[in-house]
């Protein structure tokens, strides 16, 4: 069956009610006080059925004004779902580049298990909370923008493991961003560098939580090779994503540090997997906190991979994400 058998029309219902009672379009236009032309096209459904109409049916047909109205509104919100059905059939080309069914696999919000492609598309819209997968949100914009610099990643699979990152952090309340604050607190952080990271976990979030600053970890998505990212969804918080895939102690560490050090210089990037990060890396960027001038060192030499930023060189004025 097509969608177009399931929408009714207003005027279907006014036609068996003519009938019903052995009247014409040119009776009932004489008793709305409206023309037969305009009977004719609210029956058609070329013309919307109005509240006034509605009420004036009441009157004629018995029948309460609330009824006429809500026929109006489904008849119209159907057509508009058949727009938008063709809307949905063009952009399914966009699930190529989408890891739907490993979002899926982490129950990620919004994004239901199905082998429907037009449920999908649905699904995504509402989880990058847009009308289409066409439209370039500011974060998607800044993403492609990155592309330019040749680094080999699947720009669609990193939006999608941003936007979930700004799903999660949405459900959690705290305060404002506030550098001032994070400067502050870096050392309390600083002394569990010599610990088990995920032992110390839900410490180290709420240190950063004070600050206005939102941890999130989850894997990675294929194609995304994703060691950390950090980015400002608006002016009141940061939010920082750790890659636990794969990682090791000291890479997840290094990782913290060098996202935190994005936020203390005023600039957001996305770091990726570099296996050859050694301890000795890892423990010159967790030491370079330890003075009021170590901050600064963030922007010196290191290997370690970031987009945006080489992180190679200084990482001021990178773009940011």
């Amino acid at each position: 069956m097509k969608f177009d058998e399931y929408i009714t029309c207003p005027g279907d219902t006014i036609l068996d009610l003519l009938e019903a009672n052995n009247m014409t379009q040119i009776d009932l236009a004489s008793k709305l006080g409206i023309t037969k032309k305009n009977v004719n096209e609210i029956i058609k459904g070329k013309a919307p059925l109005t509240a006034k109409n509605a009420l004036k049916l009441e009157y004629i047909f018995n029948i309460p004004a609330s009824f006429w109205n809500n026929l109006e509104k489904e008849y119209r919100e159907s057509l508009e779902r058949k727009k938008d059905l063709d809307t949905i059939i063009n952009e399914i080309p966009y699930l190529k580049s989408i890891p739907y069914n490993e979002m899926a696999n982490r129950n990620w919000d919004f994004i239901e298990k199905t082998t429907s492609p037009i449920e999908k598309v649905k699904n995504l819209r509402k989880f990058f909370s847009c009308a289409s997968l066409t439209f370039d949100t500011e974060l998607y914009k800044k993403i492609n923008f990155r592309k330019k610099d040749n680094i080999s990643f699947n720009e669609k699979a990193l939006y999608c493991f941003l936007r979930y990152g700004e799903i999660e952090s949405n459900k959690i309340k705290g305060p404002n961003f506030n550098i001032l604050n994070l400067k502050k607190r870096i050392s309390e952080i600083r002394a569990l560098a010599n610990k088990p990271f995920f032992d110390n976990y839900d410490k180290i979030k709420e240190i950063l939580l004070s600050c206005g600053v939102f941890l999130i970890c989850e894997p990675y998505l294929s194609c995304t090779y994703l060691n950390g990212a950090t980015y400002k969804p608006n002016s009141k918080r940061a939010i920082i994503m750790i890659s636990t895939k794969g990682k090791k102690d000291d890479i997840v560490w290094f990782t913290l540090f060098h996202e935190i050090g994005h936020i203390i210089n005023g600039d957001y990037g996305i770091s990726f997997e570099k296996e050859s990060v050694s301890l000795a890396e890892s423990d010159k960027v967790i030491q370079s906190f330890e003075g009021s001038t170590g901050i600064d060192q963030l922007s010196g030499k290191t290997d370690a991979v970031c987009h945006g930023c080489s992180f190679s060189g200084n990482i001021k004025g990178s773009a940011c994400v």
